[in-house]
């Protein structure tokens, strides 16, 4: 960073200097973008205002009283992941004092301290800083939002902190700019996030039985659908067992409608028990009405034990209301598709009725 009339500490700070400076500060940064900006910003206000330690900061979400570094440069170095209390700062006379609008390019009254800063204030008193230049940043609704500090190891003098100021303000407003798009990108960023999720939750909301969480009959026509068409294109077999929950009008008459919400959630529990979500997902799709779709073949045999372990751990609930114990039960029809077979629930649904017409809590296969 060597440029003509860039500013050469053993030179006079004139304005022609000071534009100079400006030019550099801005070329140096203007292939950033983003956190690269940023630290591309503080490494040039160091290297070309000849600063000792750079750093941008943000107030901290939650407290008015911390910040936290945004980007940092000392010596030869970046430094991140830093936050601090600004009591005690220097950094607190930027938030403390008044701003002060100018009509124009200029946003706001930057600060400076020179003469012996470190012994003015108890954070910096173990170091030899001599001059503090602070500028505010400003949001968009003109709120102090965070700020730019320079340290020099040197006291400044009257011209160079003059034209140091108006650089400084000058180029916060490129920052400010800079910061107001990363925060609108991440607010974008999170709004989309957010968006997403709530879109994935109500698609997971649309195919999930709200009273006993198995997935509803919209999502059972879909899955039995696409099963139908795989058969078709590969042969890939696949059954169904149509599930009843067994006098549930009884249940509702004799116990009142909680109870027989409550015999459905045992029942769709017990379904969960007995079956693989991923091979063998259950839905609730009526009222008493329960269904297991099987994407793996499975044969008649298959299929009875798998109704049969379901028909018994319905028959082994233990289900209490007041002080009654509700006995619940099952009946189970269920059908393979093989070749020749048009629609498979119908065929479950004609073993289903075969089932109850045999006494209920029985299994029938097709």
């Amino acid at each position: 960073m060597t440029e003509p009339h860039i500013w050469d500490r053993a030179a006079p700070f004139d304005q022609l200097t000071q534009y100079a400076t400006l030019r550099t500060l801005l070329m140096h940064t203007a292939p950033y973008t983003g956190e690269a900006f940023l630290h591309a910003a503080v490494r040039a206000l160091a290297e070309v205002l000849h600063a000792d330690f750079a750093f941008i900061t943000r107030l901290a979400e939650e407290r008015d009283d911390r910040v936290d570094m945004l980007a940092a440069f000392r010596g030869q170095s970046h430094i991140e992941g830093w936050s601090f209390d600004l009591s005690g700062t220097p950094c607190d006379l930027v938030f403390a004092t008044p701003a002060a609008p100018w009509h124009g390019a200029r946003c706001g009254a930057a600060v400076t301290i020179a003469d012996k800063v470190n012994q003015q204030f108890d954070s910096v008193r173990s170091t030899d800083y001599q001059a503090f230049v602070g500028v505010p940043l400003w949001s968009e609704r003109d709120i102090m939002m965070g700020h730019l500090a320079l340290f020099f190891h040197r006291a400044l003098a009257e011209q160079e902190k003059i034209l140091l100021l108006e650089l400084a303000e000058l180029f916060c407003l490129k920052l400010q700019a800079e910061l107001h798009r990363m925060l609108l990108e991440r607010s974008r960023s999170k709004l989309l996030s957010e968006l997403e999720q709530v879109n994935a939750r109500l698609a997971h909301e649309s195919i999930i039985d709200a009273s006993t969480g198995l997935y509803n009959r919209r999502h059972f026509d879909q899955r039995l659908h696409e099963a139908q068409a795989r058969q078709h294109r590969s042969g890939a077999p696949h059954a169904l067992l149509l599930i009843d929950l067994d006098n549930l009008k009884r249940i509702n008459d004799d116990f009142g409608h909680p109870a027989g919400d409550a015999a459905l959630v045992a029942v769709a529990a017990a379904l969960r028990r007995c079956t693989r979500r991923d091979i063998e997902p259950p839905y609730r799709i009526g009222g008493d009405e329960f269904a297991v779709l099987c994407l793996e073949a499975v044969d008649r045999a298959g299929l009875e034990q798998l109704g049969g372990r379901i028909t018994k751990a319905v028959r082994e609930l233990v289900l209490k209301h007041a002080d009654a114990t509700i006995a619940i039960t099952v009946s189970v029809g269920a059908a393979i598709s093989v070749p020749g077979v048009a629609d498979l629930y119908h065929q479950a649904d004609v073993a289903l009725y075969r089932a109850k017409a045999n006494g209920r809590n029985t299994v029938a296969v097709a």
